[in-house]
């Protein structure tokens, strides 16, 4: 049961590694295939999809997975495409009203069809999944997801390849991908389960699981939507305040350093929710174990993120090219705030090991009304970008370590020695950002020769805190094993 659970575990996760993986490597090529004010496009279009799809069933596709019997799960089923299609019918009578509200942003008038045909499938993606996790169907999983990151970076690489890159094409392929996604679930549901489904349909039943299930449209849904936009309502008032081609560069930056810190966060993550639950099954105190783990994920990606905070504009322009040097500046500014995400995301696991899941809402609320509030504040006072995401960086970054020392905190983890560490480390590191900024004032280097200087000035906080440092290496060992079983 315990091997079966585990390999799950690992087919499921495999899509989400290998689709972006992928998309990761493609970044150099579509980059110098699709401007920044195309990517800018998409990325808000993208943006609004992923905030809306997911709502469309009210979360009751959530609990499609744990029911009882077959019969619950298609009438939660019949119960969740009646409220899509209520929200969906609404979304489209309402739709000038996107129109109205980003004015001059994106054309959505011409791209009506596109954004429900998108819409609409991402929706049934996200439906099918629970479906197919129900089914024990779990290769289905990973599968479209593989379908719609790939679909996409190859159409990305075919079109530009061809000189066909507009925004017509960009929506087009963004489209395209999602209609791909699903279609394997919803096969395999006509194929297996359609008559059965429709056969145990039953408007009381429906009313009940309504009743039975309403914890999730009533309490989790709110937590779950602060989830959502905590990103994309971020990129969505970007695009509004200071125009798309800037978004684009935002989103960029964004999304090529978040898919290490989602990799490396969701690693980390699995390792820490077994070894935390493990521990609360034998009731063991978690605190020593918390002790250890924070400390040493904190030597796991300091230094990149340090390199990252200084040389990240000449890396963007080595990688990427000259247009998406701004990208890089961005990269340097937000480089905290995604730090400070990571580490949150590592102790995601604590909330429910200890039970303080509200108290986790609480914390998501909080961070996207900052995040809205200090935007739209910068906005008004006409504050330039740079400025803008600089202090919205750092109050996201604040909002995150308040919420991971809330839950370590709640923990029982004494963090007076943990914070003395991490201070050495810091300090280790003050000669080498003296250097960097002699360099940065005294010469006018080219990116190559500036990341070669950076990275060599780095050699020795890098020897100290990975060859040195036993208890960075006992943890390396203590993963490696905790991945193995």
């Amino acid at each position: 049961m315990k091997n079966d659970f585990s390999k799950n575990v690992l087919i499921v996760s495999s899509g989400p590694i290998i689709a972006s993986l992928f998309s990761f490597l493609s970044e150099p090529f579509l980059a110098r295939l699709w401007d920044p004010l195309l990517f800018g496009q998409v990325s808000f279009f993208n943006s609004l999809i992923l905030i809306i799809s997911p709502t469309v069933f009210l979360r009751y596709n959530f609990p499609v997975v744990q029911s009882k019997d077959d019969e619950e799960a298609s009438n939660l089923l019949g119960l969740s495409f009646i409220i899509q299609f209520l929200i969906m019918a609404v979304i489209f009578f309402c739709y000038p009203f996107f129109d109205a509200l980003f004015a001059n942003r994106f054309n959505f008038v011409k791209f009506k069809f596109l954004f429900m045909s998108a819409l609409l499938f991402n929706s049934l993606n996200v439906f099918f999944r629970q479906w197919a996790a129900y089914n024990k169907r779990f290769a289905q999983i990973p599968v479209s997801t593989i379908i719609l990151q790939v679909s996409f970076t190859v159409l990305l690489l075919i079109f530009g390849i061809m000189g066909a890159s507009n925004e017509v094409n960009i929506i087009r392929i963004r489209t395209i991908s999602y209609v791909l996604c699903p279609l394997l679930m919803v096969i395999s549901f006509f194929r297996n389960d359609f008559r059965k489904t429709l056969s145990l349909l039953n408007f009381r039943k429906i009313l009940f699981v309504s009743e039975k299930y309403k914890k999730f449209p009533l309490i989790e849904f709110w937590g779950f939507l602060a989830s959502l936009c905590t990103v994309n309502v971020v990129i969505l008032l970007i695009a509004n305040f200071w125009g798309i081609e800037i978004n684009g560069q935002f989103s960029k930056a964004f999304y090529i350093i978040y898919v290490v810190v989602l990799l490396l966060g969701d690693s980390l993550n699995r390792v820490l929710h077994k070894e935390a639950a493990d521990q609360a099954r034998m009731n063991k105190p978690i605190n020593n174990l918390l002790e250890k783990i924070v400390l040493n994920i904190h030597y796991l990606i300091f230094l990149p993120f340090v390199f990252l905070g200084v040389a990240g504009k000449e890396i963007f322009i080595l990688l990427l090219g000259e247009r998406w040097s701004i990208a890089g500046v961005f990269s340097q500014l937000i480089s905290i705030w995604l730090y400070n995400m990571l580490i949150a995301l590592a102790f995601l696991p604590v909330f429910s090991v200890l039970n303080k899941q509200k108290a986790y809402s609480g914390f998501k609320f909080l961070l996207l009304f900052s995040q809205i509030a200090i935007l739209g504040l910068m906005y008004f006072f006409k504050q330039n970008i740079y400025i803008s995401i600089f202090i919205f960086s750092a109050v996201s970054s604040l909002i995150l370590i308040l919420q991971t020392n809330y839950i370590l905190f709640k923990a029982d983890v004494r963090m007076t020695e943990i914070y003395k560490k991490i201070g050495i480390t810091v300090l280790q590191t003050v000669p080498f950002l003296f250097f960097i900024i002699f360099i940065k004032v005294f010469f006018n280097l080219r990116p190559v020769a500036f990341v070669c200087i950076a990275f060599t000035a780095l050699l020795p906080n890098i020897y100290l805190l990975y060859i040195r440092n036993k208890d960075f290496t006992n943890f390396v060992k203590l993963f490696i094993n905790s991945r193995r079983r």
